[in-house]
């Protein structure tokens, strides 16, 4: 393991060298009690690779928007009240927060800032009384920041957050998720502070569908299935009659999809896997490298849209024509598994 590597390598009160805002609190606590007997330190304020990046990609412009309270069920009021209730019970002062879809799903704000997922690059610092969120300002648009202000948000610059925890007063309690929240955020807090250490509490919140996310997530599952069956029929009836192969075939299947209203994106990169593709879980075909599919043995699709009322993930096996004695019998043993 990483672990034991370094233990093995490191010499005594040798220095271990990262960049802090990569690593989480949690590993890097692991890694200090394993190199404890070496009298070890870390220096995690410089980004090496960073600075021999030479044509590294720019961080994401694109404008993200407010998911209104149509799709969302609840209001960031409402959910910034049930989380200070937590922080309360806690008896904690402030509320640290870095995971891109709990920000999200506290703001009701989507983006693109990640592929097929729909967030956007951010922090967020919730107190007894205000917010602050570290962001792209040009990335939000009038509802976004209608709604931060109406929430007593503060918008803050992306990379400010480092120096902004530095500021918390030493008597302050911090509620944060350590395998979370990056080393540099917590390294940076006053050695006072007292950090608790737990899930944040929206994980539990969000996971708890309300009402409107329930009908509305089958209103999706019901427009997705439309385009699966119009693409499954498509599929049946041109086998074998017009030239396929596994990327034709996916961008098939996203025509299909972007037919239907409120789609926004496919929700992962479509698993288009012919024969002996499906055995790699993970496997796409690209521009560069695809198999032609023809009107015999198996055809795996895994795949799923973003829409505005909820996201999908359906996989399908599809028998194209003739199959081996073996393609039978290993299927028949996956479905009796399932």
């Amino acid at each position: 393991t990483m672990e034991e590597y370094l233990y093995e390598n490191v010499f005594e009160h040798g220095t271990v060298g990262f960049d802090g805002r990569v690593m989480n609190t949690a590993l890097v606590e692991k890694l200090a009690d394993k190199l404890q007997a070496k009298k070890s330190t870390f220096a995690c304020e410089e980004d090496l690779v960073g600075m021999i990046w030479k044509d590294r990609p720019a961080l994401p412009k694109k404008k993200g928007f407010f998911l209104e309270e149509c799709y969302s069920g609840e209001s960031t009021k409402e959910k910034l009240k049930r989380i200070r209730a937590v922080l309360k019970q806690e008896k904690a002062t402030h509320h640290i927060v870095t995971s891109l879809d709990d920000i999200a799903w506290i703001l009701n704000m989507r983006g693109w800032d990640i592929a097929h997922f729909p967030v956007m690059l951010s922090y967020l610092i919730i107190d007894e009384n205000s917010a602050s969120l570290y962001i792209n300002e040009s990335k939000l648009d009038d509802q976004l920041r209608d709604n931060l202000q109406e929430n007593a948000i503060v918008i803050c610059p992306y990379d400010a957050i480092y120096e902004d925890v530095k500021k918390i007063a030493q008597d302050a309690v911090v509620l944060l998720d350590k395998t979370i929240v990056n080393y540099a955020i917590t390294s940076g807090l006053h050695k006072e502070i007292t950090v608790i250490n737990r899930p944040n509490p929206s994980q539990l919140m969000k996971a708890m569908k309300n009402p409107i996310e329930l009908a509305n997530n089958r209103k999706a599952h019901i427009k997705d299935a439309i385009a699966m069956c119009k693409f499954m029929y498509w599929l049946k009836t041109n086998i074998g009659k017009i030239e396929m192969d596994e990327l034709s075939i996916s961008n098939k299947l996203l025509e299909f999809r972007k037919q239907q209203p409120n789609f926004k994106d496919i929700s992962f990169t479509t698993i288009c896997a012919y024969r002996e593709n499906a055995a790699l879980m993970h496997y796409h075909p690209t521009e560069k490298q695809y198999s032609k599919v023809e009107a015999s043995h198996l055809l795996l699709i895994d795949s799923g849209g973003q829409y505005l009322t909820g996201t999908t993930d359906i996989t399908r096996t599809f028998v194209l024509g003739e199959m081996t004695l073996e393609e039978r019998k290993d299927f028949t043993i996956a479905l009796k598994a399932m």
